[in-house]
C-alpha cells in the first residue's frame, strides 16, 4: 500500500473514533439541556402559583372587605330605622295629647297604633342584626316607648272628658242645661277634692274603679272624697258616657292623669339612659366591625 492509502486508512480512524466521543457529548448537552428546561420549568411553575395564590388572596381580601362593609351597612341601617322608629312612636303620643276632639284623636290613635307597630317590627330587626348588647337596649327603649305611649293616650282621653266636662260646666239656660252644668260642676270639684286627700293621704292604691268598695284601711278623708266622686259620676245618666269613658273618668278621679306620677317619669328616665347606652353600644359594634374590615 502506497502512502496515500495508508493516510487514508489512517484519517478513516481517526474519523471513527471521534463519533462516539461526539455521540456522547451530544447526550450530555442534551441532557444538560433538558434539565435546564425542567429546572425552567419548575421556577416558572413556582412563579406562577405564587402569583396566583397572592391574586387570590388579594381577591379573598377583597372580598372578605366588601362583606364587612356590607354588613356594617346592614347594621347601622336596622340601627338607625329604630332609633328613628321610636322618635315616631314618642311624636304620635305627643300629637295625641293635643287632640280635643274624638274624631282627630281617633286618627292620632290608628297613627300612634301604626308607629307602635312599626316600633316592633324594627326591634325585631335589631334583634336579627345583634349583639346582645345592641339587642338588649333596644327592647329596653321598645318597652319604655310602648309604655309611654300607652299612659299618653290614657292621658290624652282624661284630657278631652276634663274638657267636655268643662264645657258642660259652662252651659247656659234652663232645663236639662241647668242639670247637666250642676252633674259636671259637681263631678268637676269632686275629682279635685279626691286628687287633694289623696296627696294629702298616702296610702296603697287599690287596682278598681268603684270606690264604693274601697278598702277597709283606706284613710276616712280618701274614702269620703271617693264616694262622692263615684257618686258624682254616677249622678250622669248612663248615655251620657260609655263604659269605657266611665272608666276613664274613674281613673282621672282616683289617681289622675299618668303624668304626674313617679312611674310615669321613671320610664322617661329609663327610656333616656336605654338610648345613651343603645348608642353606646351601636357605636362599638359599628366601629369594631370597621376596625376588622
Amino acid at each position: 500500500m502506497d502512502l496515500q492509502g495508508i493516510g487514508a486508512v489512517a484519517a478513516a480512524g481517526v474519523t471513527l473514533a471521534t463519533i462516539p466521543v461526539l455521540l456522547i457529548t451530544g447526550r450530555w448537552q442534551t441532557r444538560a439541556a433538558l434539565q435546564g428546561a425542567q429546572e425552567a420549568g419548575r421556577a416558572g411553575f413556582a412563579q406562577a402559583q405564587a402569583t396566583y395564590n397572592s391574586a387570590l388572596d388579594a381577591v379573598n381580601a377583597q372580598a372578605s372587605a366588601a362583606h364587612a362593609q356590607w354588613r356594617r351597612g346592614i347594621q347601622r341601617d336596622a340601627y338607625a330605622s329604630f332609633l328613628l322608629a321610636a322618635q315616631q312612636v314618642a311624636e304620635a303620643g305627643d300629637q295625641l295629647m293635643m287632640e280635643t276632639t274624638a274624631e282627630a284623636a281617633k286618627v292620632r290613635t290608628a297613627g300612634l297604633d301604626s308607629a307602635k307597630a312599626a316600633l316592633r317590627a324594627a326591634a325585631q330587626i335589631v334583634t336579627l342584626e345583634g349583639p346582645d348588647s345592641v339587642d338588649g337596649a333596644a327592647h329596653t327603649i321598645l318597652a319604655c316607648s310602648l309604655s309611654l305611649a300607652n299612659m299618653r293616650e290614657s292621658d290624652a282621653e282624661m284630657n278631652r272628658l276634663r274638657e267636655r266636662l268643662s264645657t258642660m260646666s259652662e252651659l247656659r239656660g234652663g232645663g236639662m242645661a241647668t242639670v247637666t252644668r250642676d252633674r259636671a260642676m259637681r263631678l268637676l270639684t269632686a275629682s279635685a277634692r279626691l286628687q287633694t286627700a289623696i296627696a294629702e293621704n298616702p296610702h296603697p292604691l287599690p287596682n278598681i274603679n268603684d270606690y264604693r268598695h274601697a278598702p277597709d284601711n283606706m284613710p276616712a278623708a280618701v274614702a269620703d272624697a271617693a264616694a262622692e266622686a263615684s257618686a258624682a259620676l254616677s249622678a250622669f245618666p248612663n248615655r251620657t258616657f260609655s263604659g269605657e269613658e266611665r272608666n276613664v273618668l274613674s281613673n282621672m278621679q282616683y289617681r289622675g292623669p299618668f303624668s304626674i306620677q313617679p312611674r310615669y317619669h321613671d320610664r322617661q328616665r329609663e327610656l333616656e339612659e336605654a338610648h345613651v347606652e343603645f348608642l353606646r353600644a351601636a357605636r362599638a359594634e359599628l366601629g369594631s366591625t370597621s376596625s376588622n374590615a
